[in-house]
């Protein structure tokens, strides 16, 4: 059963209670109406039973219809709540109560479990203060359970509040905290909310691209849904920017939003001014054009979601990657195999770390897409592609699948001398070229798909991506050059590891962009 409180004036409270009280009295001395009352009930208001409240709460009690209040027995408190069940629409009465807690302005105070408003000042000396924590979790359970009524009835009896449901659970609960789950897929709550996130949960057919274009629509909708409802972003341990995972209305994790920085400690091998998130976008862009059946790195695409600070949101601007389930860093799958510790697999020694890596537990492993994830990387110059950059998927056997994330180093906009102390090379840059498989040079069929590459198209799609004034020409500059080397490197038969030496050797060299 649902549950509802009545509306929490103490004055109104007082009125309701003599209604109750001389309805039922007048009631129960003429047990023939009390009998019509009860078939009307049961005949026109059968399927609103069990959508609205009767008074159940074990937060709060004390309210004369409880059946064990001294003045009613539970004969007469069945028909009290017939009566009330009559009288009253579940939907209505829900939206008043939270209209009511969200519009009166004033305290509320809870004295003997019990949830009261006050619209005078001094009002809480005359009351016990309760904790912050007993308080918040009255009122999460209050607006809760008023959520769930509104959920259950009809979608057409809510058509008329249709605003006002809005206004209140896009602009005046995103701050509070209740239970978004009973907001429930599909419910007449969410059509009345956002009829297009119901549409992206239906089973229908999706004959663009059936494996990923649904996931990505209904993925994107419940995000922007939940930020709506103010599902609070998990801000993740990052020693370098704000990073946070977005959460679905159920918690469960959605995806990672890397916020806009206007200025930054470091270059990052991009520009003083922090451009991170177009890094990551472009860097999907990349691999979607390059990689199309067999991508590397997550959904990416630009976004803006509220962050908050002091209780108060504010709007900001990002990047937001889809989140893989159960991911596993490759540094992890390393020191399980070989029992390194992450000093030693962060080697800057490229040479030493291929000969500690060069093992035939490694040497047995196969990473299906090894090729496509160089191919990407070589060309992106993404200087932070170490262990703890990249994730693996286990497919079959000892068969994996190497993932891409946190490529916000990607289209460095100078070769490696321009860059900080701490980034240039061999440090971050390549680390699957220490690979046993990395011995290897590219199939021929990837040799050609490299040499026919039309890099004037992916010159364009940076110029989309990257603002001018974010050293464009340098960018453009550098993808110009790796792709030469690689391209070259392809053709001749040179492995993997050979031409991200190549790369690390052209990264020294003076540009023209400097």
């Amino acid at each position: 059963m649902a549950y509802l409180l009545p509306l929490q004036s103490h004055d109104f409270s007082h009125s309701v209670w003599h209604f109750w009280f001389w309805a039922s009295h007048f009631a129960l001395q003429d047990p023939t109406l009390s009998f019509e009352l009860e078939q009307e009930v049961t005949n026109k208001q059968e399927h609103r039973i069990n959508k609205a409240v009767f008074i159940g709460n074990p937060f709060i009690d004390g309210f004369p219809l409880s059946t064990t209040s001294p003045f009613f027995s539970e004969k007469k408190s069945k028909i009290i709540y017939h009566i009330f069940m009559a009288s009253l629409n579940a939907a209505s009465a829900a939206i008043d109560n939270l209209v009511r807690l969200m519009e009166t302005p004033g305290d509320y105070q809870v004295e003997n479990g019990q949830l009261e408003h006050s619209p005078t000042r001094g009002f809480h000396k005359l009351r016990r203060k309760p904790s912050g924590d007993f308080y918040a979790t009255i009122k999460s359970d209050f607006i809760t359970r008023n959520t769930e009524a509104i959920n259950a009835v009809k979608t057409d009896e809510l058509r008329d509040e249709a605003k006002t449901l809005q206004r209140l659970f896009f602009e005046s609960l995103p701050s509070q905290e209740y239970d978004r789950k009973a907001i429930t897929v599909g419910g007449a709550l969410e059509r009345v909310l956002d009829g297009r996130v119901t549409a992206l949960y239906r089973d229908e057919e999706d004959l663009i691209d059936p494996v990923s274009r649904r996931r990505i629509q209904q993925t994107l909708g419940e995000t922007e849904f939940s930020c709506r409802l103010g599902v609070r972003p998990e801000k993740i341990d990052s020693e370098y920017h704000p990073v946070y995972f977005l959460r679905s209305r159920w918690g469960e994790r959605l995806g990672v939003f890397k916020q806009e920085m206007p200025k930054a400690s470091d270059c990052y091998g991009a520009s003083g001014d922090r451009i991170a998130h177009l890094a990551e976008v472009a860097s999907y862009r990349l691999d979607y054009e390059l990689n199309r059946f067999s991508r590397t790195v997550p959904f990416t695409q630009l976004f803006s979601c509220d962050l908050y600070f002091s209780g108060k949101p504010n709007r900001v601007h990002g990047s937001y990657q889809f989140y893989i389930e159960k991911p596993h860093f490759f540094q992890d799958l390393l020191k399980d195999t070989g029992r390194w510790s992450d000093e030693e697999l962060f080697d800057a020694n490229h040479e030493v770390l291929a000969n500690r890596l060069d093992v035939s537990a490694l040497q047995e492993m196969e990473f299906e897409n090894l090729e496509q994830f160089a191919w990407l990387d070589l060309l992106a110059g993404n200087n932070d592609h170490h262990f703890r950059n990249i994730l693996v998927q286990k497919i079959d056997g000892k068969e994996w699948r190497l993932i891409g994330i946190d490529n916000a180093n990607s289209f460095p906009w100078c070769h490696d001398l321009d860059l900080p102390i701490g980034k240039m090379h061999p440090n971050h840059w390549f680390k699957w070229s220490t690979l046993a498989q990395a011995k290897r040079s590219f199939s021929k069929a990837m040799v050609n798909k490299i040499h026919l590459t039309e890099i004037e198209d992916i010159t364009e799609m940076l110029k989309y991506s990257f603002p001018p004034k974010e050293h464009l020409d340098g960018k453009l500059k550098t993808l110009r050059d790796r792709f030469k080397v690689i391209d070259k490197g392809a053709q001749e038969g040179q492995s993997l590891r050979t031409i991200a030496k190549n790369i690390l050797a052209l990264t020294s060299k003076p540009t023209l962009s400097r």
